[in-house]
């Protein structure tokens, strides 16, 4: 049976602006929503990055032509830059814990750890990840001494636990395959190659790619190598020039077109619009 909910949303940010010290990694918002039939959220070309926690009902997700729907333990995760919508599911009803999380080790750690292209990640414990969100929402809600540095742990931790909860999603040829493409970002890999590095013709392996990442090896190949130049513009002093010879380009023209392409603007506009 359905329960019957008010339509509430109980949000608390922090501004960190004029604080002398910004952790690497921090949250700057934490809510707890109970969204009842018709409630939505289009989160459109970010500049941090948020993580719902589904605790009752489900939440829809639509993004790049394709839907998915998360229930109690999922965790949803909104991309730097990446547009989709969430909305009550076919529940008719949807509670969760949200945290919004912003800072330069960010995007790196979520490279490193294989979360850069997932959207939603199975909580390997549920009871853990609440507990995780719980807290971060009472530390902002009560911001006593330390609070910050507590809460940058806190972001640690819980993404630290995503990427635990993502291990063993693929099949062992597609994760081999995946450590390949982030271990030769810096040049041009072929689905031939990929193929090999995998011991599956090039057809199978498109299959089983698009079965369980949902997209072709080279589209992921190309969106890693997206996150990346996103992370060295924001991050970085380097100019347009190295970053595209750091992720394989021979051509900066080549890299700021693949780029503009991608992402609507170029790789200096994105730079300039200011902290991501």
């Amino acid at each position: 049976m359905r329960p019957i909910l008010p339509n509430q949303e109980k949000i608390h940010f922090h501004d960190y602006r004029h604080d002398p010290y910004r952790p690497p990694v921090r949250i700057f918002a934490t809510g707890s929503m109970a969204w009842v039939a018709g409630n939505r959220c289009d989160q459109l070309d970010r500049s941090y990055v948020s993580m719902n926690l589904v605790t009752g009902g489900e939440l829809a997700l639509s993004r790049d032509n394709s839907d998915a729907t998360a229930g109690p333990g999922d965790i949803v995760i909104a991309h730097i830059g990446k547009d989709q919508t969430i909305a009550t599911g076919p529940a008719g009803f949807c509670t969760k814990r949200m945290v919004l999380l912003t800072g330069s080790l960010i995007t790196p750690f979520l490279i490193s750890s294989g979360l850069a292209t997932t959207h939603v990640v199975t909580s390997r414990d549920f009871a853990y990840a609440r507990s995780l969100f719980r807290k971060a929402n009472r530390i902002m809600r009560e911001k006593e001494d330390r609070f910050v540095s507590h809460l940058s742990a806190l972001a640690v931790l819980t993404m630290v636990h995503l990427a635990e909860s993502n291990t063993s999603i693929y099949p062992e040829p597609v994760t081999r395959a995946i450590s390949f493409m982030r271990k030769n970002q810096h040049r041009f890999v072929s689905l031939d190659e990929l193929a090999g590095r995998m011991h599956v013709t090039p057809r199978h392996c498109t299959r089983l790619f698009r079965k369980h990442v949902g997209v072709s090896p080279l589209a992921f190949f190309a969106d890693e190598k997206l996150e990346r130049a996103r992370a060295l513009l924001r991050e970085t002093s380097l100019s347009v020039s190295q970053i595209g010879t750091q992720l394989g380009y021979d051509e900066p023209a080549y890299f700021s077109a693949r780029f503009k392409k991608a992402t609507g603007t170029s790789p200096s506009r994105y730079r300039n619009q200011g902290p991501h």
